[in-house]
Order: structure tokens, then C-alpha cells, then sequence
């Protein structure tokens, strides 16, 4: 499909600054292709708070000045990056962070609070195709996974790792995701730790600061591939209209 004249398109391809191998793809060729969860949750303890209980900034339920909510970003505005927000959980990278994390699948999100919010994705992406919502987008499952990939197996090809090592390395990271609910047990975090070990060991040549530079790299590139699998992740980028959200009577 060619988008050369979309204006949508374009506009949200200067929005999302930092891809980290995520191809962008437009509301309405995403709706046309049907690749992308119908319903998406997101679960949290108390929606208006603008910090979890770790203190950390997330994204909450505002009321705008007509008297309508919506739910934002820490930073609807922001440039953080897409693995940032997935995979580096400080106060730093969040502040920056101009997505919301959901997730496609119910049952994996429990574990973040008590009561949630969901969204029609199909009917949010109807909105974005025909210009009711701006400054939105949906960054699906699909594009994540394939994103988070990308982005490690291009970290490991800019240092000159084997291709057999390369595809070694995907699948290890795979197994321990699948055998994990989000949170890693000792054993996952050892194996984790031993990859990147291995991974350092093979790329000759550097110093103890370039090794401590990609092994920070690494950590980050394998936890955004990771979290892509555990949690079923689906990102809203920008603040999504109370029109767009199933909020619960008792928020």
C-alpha cells in the first residue's frame, strides 16, 4: 500500500522519534489487515494517581477542562524510547515516556492492580483513520515482537557476533519468556546473565568499558524482547479520549 499521500501517516511517523526496529504501520492498514487485539487492558491499583507505589511516574485517568477524562502518558509530548519504557523501569525513562502499556491478554495483567480500563482497539484505530483522534497510535503485539528482535539481533551484528551465536541467543532469550510470568526467578535471571556473558566473551577486542557499554545494551535489548513475550504487550502512544475507554463506574 502506498502511504506517499497520507498525511495521517506521515504525522504519526514524525511523533514516534525512536522505532527500535518497530515498523510503523498506518490505523487504516492495520485495521484492513485485522493483525491486532480487539480488546486491550490495562490494570492499576489507582487510575487518577500520577506515581505507582514504587514512586515511579505511570500514566493516569486526568479530567480535562470540558469536564471529560482521558488516559495519559507520563509524557504525552515526550521523545523516550520505545524499549525505554518497555524494558528500562526508572524515573529517568519515564518521565520521557509518551506511551501506555496494555495488554492483549486478561489474565496476564492482574498482577499490576485491582481495576482496570480496556479499549476497543478496532474502534480507536477507526478514529485515528478518520482524523476524530489525533496525536494517537496503536503499536500492536505483532510489531513489538518483531521490533524487539530487530533491535538485538542489529546490537549484535554491529559488534560482529556470529549469526549462529545470533540465532542462539533469540531462541535462549524465547525459552526463558515463555517460562516466565513477567517476573524472572533467580534460575531466569542466572541464564540471562549467562547469555550475556557468553555474548561479551565472543566479541574480542574490547576494552572493560566497551564491555561494561554493550553488556548495559544487551540487558536492555533482552528485556524488551523478553517483556514483548511475557506480557502480550500492546503500547498507545499519546492520550487516548474518554470516548475510546471502558472506565468502570467505581473510578
Amino acid at each position: 500500500m502506498d502511504f506517499s499521500n497520507n498525511h495521517n501517516f506521515h504525522t504519526s511517523l514524525s511523533r514516534i522519534k525512536s522505532l527500535d526496529g518497530i515498523e510503523p504501520i498506518d490505523a487504516q492498514a492495520l485495521l484492513d489487515s485485522g493483525k491486532f487485539p480487539e480488546i486491550i487492558y490495562r490494570f492499576d491499583n489507582n487510575f487518577t494517581k500520577l506515581k505507582n507505589a514504587r514512586g515511579l511516574p505511570k500514566a493516569s485517568l486526568i479530567t480535562e477542562v470540558n469536564g471529560r477524562r482521558s488516559l495519559r502518558p507520563v509524557n504525552p509530548n515526550g521523545d523516550g524510547s520505545i524499549v525505554n519504557h518497555i524494558a528500562a523501569d526508572n524515573a529517568i525513562n519515564r518521565a520521557s515516556s509518551p506511551y501506555i502499556s496494555f495488554s492483549g491478554d486478561i489474565e496476564t495483567v492482574e498482577r499490576f492492580g485491582s481495576k482496570s480500563i480496556s479499549i476497543n482497539v478496532r474502534a480507536l484505530l477507526q478514529g485515528i483513520a478518520n482524523g476524530k483522534v489525533r496525536g494517537v497510535d496503536v503499536i500492536t503485539i505483532n510489531q513489538l515482537r518483531q521490533g524487539a528482535q530487530k533491535k538485538l539481533t542489529s546490537s549484535l551484528q554491529k559488534i560482529g557476533i556470529s549469526q549462529g551465536t545470533i540465532s542462539s541467543t533469540l531462541k535462549r532469550v524465547h525459552k526463558v519468556a515463555k517460562s516466565s510470568d513477567g517476573h524472572l526467578t533467580h534460575e531466569q535471571s542466572e541464564e540471562i546473565q549467562r547469555l550475556i556473558n557468553e555474548v561479551i566473551e565472543e566479541s574480542r577486542g574490547l576494552n572493560r568499558q566497551a564491555k561494561e557499554e554493550l553488556t548495559k545494551v544487551l540487558k536492555l535489548d533482552i528485556d524488551y524482547l523478553r517483556h514483548s513475550i511475557t506480557n502480550n504487550e500492546v503500547l498507545i502512544r499519546g492520550t487516548v479520549p474518554e470516548d475510546f475507554l471502558a472506565i468502570p463506574k467505581n473510578l
